[in-house]
């Protein structure tokens, strides 16, 4: 009985079916799979969490920059308030005043001493106003507190508008410088031409007819109180400050510690443009040299035409500094992703390479001639089955070095004997080694009665006096030796 295996039949005609190709292209360098394994990770960790990182650093930058504009927009508004703080006032004290009968017979009478005098203790009770007058129903000066009296004021329409509609104007107007010297030469001699300045007309009306009318006005220029207060009022750190911009320089900017403003300092170009359109600018300015985000407004006349802008701004230094903060965070917590992630390559790494190296080692352990290597691999992925078939073609092999030495064995067994029968039951003892069969018989030819029989000889795990003769087509060695070729079953009769 033999044993079935099985074989592939190479074709002589196309040798390249026997050959599993792969070839890359000549652009291709010789890199091992270890570090194709950690470039292939790297990639696929290190440039998404590098992306991440700058995304997300942008982002929290223009969140951020974003809140510090909404921040300062809510503290412009105050800001505002501060703004109209001391017009609202004077504004309420003039009404007052020009109600009261006694002024109006002053107005009437000329009275310059009396109205004088009025003028005086509104300028002690509200110091911040810079000029007050008395005007007649024609807009000439009657009162002024130097007493210099009987100039015509125009104010730029704003009397007249006052006088008709017979209501109280507050408005910021470009006025000449003339008008403060009049009042105070010494003090207001170093005037700029045209000066800015919040003006309140309230005209003084009896029996329904206009007799005159009193104003106030709180020059801006170089005014302190108002971007200080802003300051001081809106609870805010000393990075915001408030600036009024006329003719794209400041004029008024605050003087606590740390100010990004001067007086005298030219708008940025960008902010400029933004005054002279009479729109409003956010964004961020180098201001003084000093990075910062700034929010302005505009300040319109009563015609509706720019004249300034009322700006408040904060260094950008802090957001920067707080920017750094969340990012050195980010960079930290990134950094430990990618020394995480460099410990997973490196296990990738190990779990790719020593089942490579073992087999490598087992290959060229074979390739010196020792057939009995083998692989013991237990990685529960493609390389333990990589290492069975290793196995299986380490042994193929053995198996079939082993069947060629024992042939070896048999033709120099063939070559050296001279018995016969000692000959032949050798080689039959090697055959049947050979096929693993369990029991072998050899007949010899014989001319018996004229007729062809079949004698056994020598036998393996059979004997000879149990075994018959045969004549030929009997049998299995009958049909054989009658067709002379050999004749190949799985099945024999039991009998």
């Amino acid at each position: 009985m033999s044993k079935n295996r099985d074989s592939q039949v190479s074709d002589p005609h196309n040798p390249k079916k026997d050959v599993y190709r792969v070839v890359w292209g000549p652009q291709r360098f010789r890199l091992s799979i270890g570090w194709k394994t950690l470039i292939a990770f790297a990639l696929v960790v290190f440039i998404p969490m590098i992306g991440l990182m700058n995304i997300t650093e942008r982002t929290l930058r223009g969140a951020m920059e974003n809140e510090t504009i909404h921040s300062l927009e809510a503290n412009l508004r105050g800001a505002w308030r501060v703004y109209y703080e001391r017009s609202n006032a004077i504004r309420a004290a003039l009404v007052q005043s020009a109600a009261s009968p006694t002024v109006k017979a002053a107005i009437q009478l000329r009275d310059g001493r009396q109205l004088r005098e009025l003028l005086n203790r509104h300028a002690t009770l509200h110091p911040y106003v810079d000029a007050l007058l008395v005007l007649d129903n024609t807009q000439h000066v009657i009162a002024r507190r130097s007493g210099e009296v009987g100039d015509q004021v125009f104010l730029n329409n704003l009397i007249t508008r006052a006088h008709t509609f017979m209501e109280s104007v507050t408005s910021t107007e470009l006025l000449p410088n003339e008008l403060f010297a009049r009042e105070n030469p010494l003090k207001y001699s170093n005037l700029d031409t045209q000066v800015m300045a919040q003006v309140v007309i309230v005209p003084v009306a009896d029996k329904g007819q206009v007799i005159g009318s009193l104003v106030g006005m709180v020059l801006m220029n170089d005014d302190r109180w108002l971007p200080n207060s802003i300051h001081d009022y809106l609870s805010i750190d000393a990075a915001l400050f408030g600036s009024v911009i006329q003719e794209s320089r400041i004029i008024s900017a605050a003087t606590r510690p740390n100010n990004i403003w001067a007086t005298g300092l030219l708008a940025p170009k960008s902010l400029n443009e933004a005054i002279n359109h009479g729109e409003t600018f956010r964004g961020e300015l180098t201001i003084n040299e000093i990075p910062a985000f700034v929010i302005s407004e505009p300040i319109f006349n009563s015609e509706g035409l720019p004249i300034g802008a009322l700006s408040i701004g904060v260094k950008s230094s802090g957001i920067d500094s707080l920017i750094k903060h969340n990012a050195r965070n980010i960079y930290l917590f990134t950094g430990l992703g990618i020394l995480l992630s460099l410990f997973i390559a490196f296990l990738a790494h190990r779990d790719t390479m020593t089942p490579i190296r073992a087999v490598m080692g087992a290959m060229d352990s074979f390739a010196r001639g020792n057939l009995k290597v083998r692989t013991d691999l237990r990685t529960k992925d493609e390389f333990e089955e990589m290492g069975r078939g290793f196995n299986r073609m380490a042994a193929a092999v053995q198996d079939h070095q082993e069947r060629v030495e024992s042939f070896n064995s048999l033709t120099s067994l063939l070559i050296t004997s001279l018995k016969p029968r000692e000959l032949l039951q050798k080689v039959l003892n090697k055959v049947v080694d050979l096929t693993a069969a369990n029991m072998g018989l050899i007949y010899l030819v014989e001319q018996e009665d004229r007729e062809p029989r079949l004698v056994p000889y020598v036998s393996h795990a059979a004997a000879i006096p149990d075994t018959h003769h045969l004549r030929l087509r009997d049998g299995h060695p009958g049909d054989a030796a009658a067709a002379i070729r050999c004749i190949h079953t799985t099945h024999v009769p039991h009998d």
